[in-house]
C-alpha cells in the first residue's frame, strides 16, 4: 500500500507538526536523565506523518531548512517544564547539511533557545548523520554551542557519515550507536566486538555511549555489562506526546527498571553457574591428567575429550607458555575448519603472549577465563579456560581448555 504524498509546502505554510519524546535511561542509576525530542508532521486528516516521509518531501522541495527550524521551534515553544533545572536533557536533532545552505543563518539556534524556557546546559544537540563537503562549518558550530553549554551528541554512529574522522572532528560528549549494531546484539558476536571498540574508544577520549534502538531484554542485559553508559528504545518507551512524558518517566523508573534490574541479577547468577560449570569440568581434567598420565598428554586429553560436548580442544603448556604435546580435537571439529589460515597448534608453540597465559601467570588467581575470540586453530568462536596443574611426574604446567560459547567478560580467580 502506497503511503499518501506528504503536502510539504502546506505543513510548513500551517505549521501542522507535533513533538513527541523518547526517554533516554541510565540503568547504572536507574534513572531518566532526558528525552529525544522528535517531531511529527499532522495532515490534513489529522493524522501523524513519521519524520521519514516529512523530512524526505522537504528535501525534494528544498525546504530542509524551514522544516528543521519549524521542528526546533515547536519543540523549545512546548518545554518539559519538569526537565528545566533538574538536570534532565532534551536532546534535539540538528541536520548538519543546512550548514552549507548559504541561507542558513548562524546562531539561530542559540536565539531560539535564548527565547524559550530552557538554559544552554538543559540541551544536547545530536549532530544528525549527513554528507558535508566542507567540514569547518560543523566545527564551528559545535565549538560554538559548546561553549554556550550545550552537550553534543553524534548520532547514528557506525553508519555512513557517522565515522571515526567526525568524532574526531567534533569531539562529541555522547556517542549515540546507531540501533543496527544494537538490535539482536546479544546473539551477535561481530556487533559485540563492534560495539566494545567504541565502547572503549568513548572511555579514552571522554565521551559517554549511547546505545539507540533497544528492544529486547537480553539486549539490554548485555548492553549493561559491556559498558554502555546510557540506553534508549521501545523495551522503555516508545515515542509519546509531550503530556505523556512525566507520567512515563514515573513508570520507567518506578517499575520498568526494576524488572530490568531483577533480570540482570538473574543473569549474572546464571553466569556464576556457567563459570563454576567450567571450573569444575577443568578440575575433573585436572584430576585425571594427576592420576592417568604416564605418557604423551594427548592420549589423556583423546580419552577426556568426548565426554565433554562443548570442549573445542584441550593443551597443556609448560609455566613458560610453549605448548607441551599437540592440540587435541574432536574429528567434527577438525573436519568443520573453513579455511588453511586456521590451524591447530603443535608441540613447541609459543603461547607466552596468549592473554590465556600471561593473565593466569602474572596473577595471583588460580584459574583464567578469556572474553570469546575467534579460536586461530579452527576460526569458531570460542573462550579458553586455563589453570595450572601438577603432573604424576611432578611438573607443572598449564591446562587450556578451548569452551564453546560467548559469556561476556575476563575474570581471574
Amino acid at each position: 500500500m502506497k503511503s499518501t504524498p506528504v503536502d510539504i509546502e502546506k505543513l510548513i505554510h500551517n505549521r501542522s507538526v507535533t513533538s513527541h519524546y523518547q526517554p533516554i535511561v541510565n540503568l547504572h542509576n536507574r534513572k531518566v536523565i532526558g528525552c529525544e525530542a522528535l517531531c511529527r508532521g499532522i495532515s490534513s486528516e489529522a493524522k501523524l506523518i513519521p519524520p521519514g516521509p516529512m523530512f524526505t518531501a522537504a528535501a525534494q522541495k528544498g525546504l530542509s531548512l524551514e522544516l528543521d527550524r519549524l521542528c526546533r521551534q515547536r519543540i523549545l515553544k512546548e518545554p518539559l517544564e519538569d526537565f528545566i533545572g533538574n538536570d534532565k536533557l532534551v536532546f534535539i536533532n540538528f541536520d548538519i547539511c543546512i550548514l552549507a545552505e548559504e541561507r542558513a543563518e548562524p546562531g539561530w539556534l542559540a536565539k531560539a533557545i535564548r527565547a524559550s524556557d530552557y538554559d544552554f546546559n538543559d540541551i544536547a544537540i545530536e549532530i544528525v548523520e549527513s554528507e558535508l563537503q566542507n567540514i569547518e562549518p560543523l566545527i564551528t558550530f559545535v565549538e560554538y554551542y559548546r561553549a554556550l553549554g550545550c552537550l553534543i551528541v553524534i548520532d547514528d554512529y557506525g553508519t555512513s557519515h557517522s565515522n571515526c574522522e567526525r568524532i574526531a572532528a567534533i569531539k562529541p560528549d555522547i556517542i549515540k550507536i546507531d540501533k543496527g549494531l544494537i538490535y539482536g546484539i546479544a546473539d551477535d558476536y561481530y556487533k559485540q566486538s563492534i560495539v566494545a571498540t567504541v565502547i572503549q574508544l568513548g572511555r579514552k577520549i571522554g565521551s559517554l555511549v549511547l546505545a539507540e534502538g533497544v528492544e529486547e531484554i537480553k539486549d539490554v542485559l548485555h548492553c549493561h555489562r559491556a559498558g554502555v553508559d546510557l540506553m534508549q528504545g521501545f523495551i522503555f518507551s516508545r515515542p509519546i506526546p509531550h503530556d505523556q512524558v512525566i507520567e512515563r518517566i514515573e513508570l520507567i523508573e518506578r517499575k520498568i527498571l526494576k524488572q530490568i534490574s531483577l533480570n540482570f541479577e538473574s543473569c549474572l547468577k546464571k553466569e556464576s553457574l556457567e563459570l563454576e560449570r567450567m571450573r569444575q569440568t577443568a578440575d575433573k581434567i585436572v584430576d585425571s591428567l594427576v592420576v592417568e598420565m604416564t605418557g604423551r598428554i594427548e592420549s589423556v586429553f583423546r580419552e577426556l575429550l568426548p565426554k565433554h560436548r562443548d570442549i573445542q580442544c584441550l593443551y597443556a603448556l609448560d609455566m613458560a607458555g610453549r605448548q607441551v604435546g599437540d592440540t587435541v580435537f574432536e574429528r567434527v571439529i577438525l573436519d568443520g575448519i573453513r579455511h588453511p589460515l586456521f590451524r591447530p597448534a603443535t608441540d613447541g608453540a609459543d603461547h607466552s603472549l596468549k592473554d590465556y597465559y600471561y593473565l593466569l601467570r602474572h596473577s595471583a588467581g588460580s584459574f583464567c577465563l578469556t572474553e570469546p575470540y575467534i579460536s586461530k586453530a579452527t576460526g569458531s568462536l570460542c573462550r579458553t579456560f586455563s589453570t595450572p596443574f601438577g603432573t604424576s611426574e611432578k611438573k607443572s604446567l598449564i591446562l587450556c581448555i578451548d569452551f564453546s560459547g560467548t559469556m561476556d567478560t575476563p575474570r581471574m580467580r
